[in-house]
């Protein structure tokens, strides 16, 4: 019986894989090392976590905590995102592509803390911290994507150069890989058998290199998308926009007794005295709630503010916020 031309191992190169992703990765991303001609990828033992899965998670907690507060105590669900955010983010590693794909998830975390960080600042009021926050954002999953498409790239071309090489090796051997299906199994000579063996395995390696470059494809489009999200429309942009209206509204604001050192405070109180007819212009009760957390970083020292607070969460009845306001001059605008 005819030889097969090449043995498969002086020609397959297997880089390592990765472990984490929405979808699951090709089966040859467990293994490591050179395949031999009598044993295809063979599946590793899951390895204990690292430094940076242990970090993701945590990420991740802190994001699941923070978003069941983001409208009920802005405060705190902010404080414990800032709490994560200031931990030190590694270094991005693309030595392998598990470490790629592990730094990915965490970059990916990191910016997804930070944009949910600035959300929870803009309802809480805090419009300056959540323009921080979003071009935090945008600035870490950029970084991310064009490392991570970098690497990618690389150990796609390794796979698709694995890919022609495997390809050429079965059409080399074509004649006798044909002869060897024709056959029926039972009657295989034992060196029938081992070269019917390898055969199997080259084809499925084919396969699992194959789907392994497809996963890199639709990983470099996730990370484009992603990208994508995060910087259109610029949410940072929107913010600051918000912050010039309301101080032309500010400083255009005047009442009797009113002057610079006290304009800012008095208009909030206005706001406050007269936030039935103001607060028209929020349909949304929502909308109410996040405008007064604004007041609230706005004059800080106010003593009605936390009443009408109180109010619009249902906390105390509409009459006891009326006997804490004085009437004043509404603001115009919003």
């Amino acid at each position: 019986m005819k030889q097969f031309k090449r043995s498969i191992v002086s020609i397959l190169i297997v880089a390592s894989a990765p472990s984490l992703l929405s979808s699951a990765p090709p089966s040859c991303f467990s293994t490591c090392g050179l395949m031999s001609a009598e044993a295809s990828y063979m599946q590793m033992p899951q390895a204990q976590q690292n430094p940076m899965q242990e970090h993701t998670q945590r990420l991740g907690r802190a994001i699941n905590e923070a978003d069941g507060q983001r409208t009920t105590n802005p405060i705190d669900a902010l404080a414990r995102l800032e709490e994560v955010l200031a931990a030190e983010l590694p270094a991005f590693d693309a030595e392998s592509v598990n470490a790629t794909i592990n730094s990915y998830n965490l970059y990916r975390s990191f910016a997804r803390a930070c944009f949910d960080a600035g959300r929870v600042a803009d309802f809480g009021g805090q419009w300056e911290k959540a323009i921080d926050h979003y071009n935090k954002s945008v600035q870490i999953i950029t970084e991310a994507a064009e490392k991570t498409k970098v690497a990618i790239k690389g150990y796609s071309e390794v796979y698709e150069a694995n890919v022609k090489a495997l390809q050429g090796l079965l059409e080399a051997n074509d004649q006798e890989i044909k002869r060897l299906q024709a056959k029926d199994e039972n009657d295989f000579t034992d060196e029938e058998r081992e070269s019917w063996q390898k055969l199997v395995l080259w084809q499925n390696d084919l396969k699992d290199m194959t789907d392994a470059i497809d996963y890199f494809t639709n990983y470099i489009s996730t990370a484009d998308r992603e990208v994508e999200f995060y910087s259109a429309p610029s949410r940072a942009e929107a913010m600051q926009t918000l912050i010039d209206d309301q101080q032309a509204q500010i400083q255009g604001y005047s009442a009797p007794g009113v002057n610079d050192s006290n304009r800012t405070s008095r208009f909030v109180e206005a706001i406050v005295a007269n936030y039935a007819n103001y607060y028209e212009n929020f349909p949304q009760h929502e909308q109410k709630l996040a405008h007064a957390y604004r007041l609230k970083v706005l004059a800080p020292e106010s003593t009605t503010v936390p009443v009408l607070l109180a109010y619009l969460n249902g906390e105390i009845e509409e009459a006891e916020l009326r006997r804490v306001v004085r009437p004043r001059p509404a603001p115009r605008g919003r």
